[in-house]
């Protein structure tokens, strides 16, 4: 069980993680763009 919490949280955590590099990205791009 706390196996499957951990896989869980490692996997909530790179989802948010992918979110933060993607929303930097954009933020960067529209910094070039401006």
């Amino acid at each position: 069980m706390a196996c499957f919490l951990l896989h869980i949280s490692q996997c909530y955590g790179l989802i948010s993680l992918l979110r933060v590099v993607k929303r930097w990205k954009y933020y960067q791009s529209s910094l070039t763009l401006s």
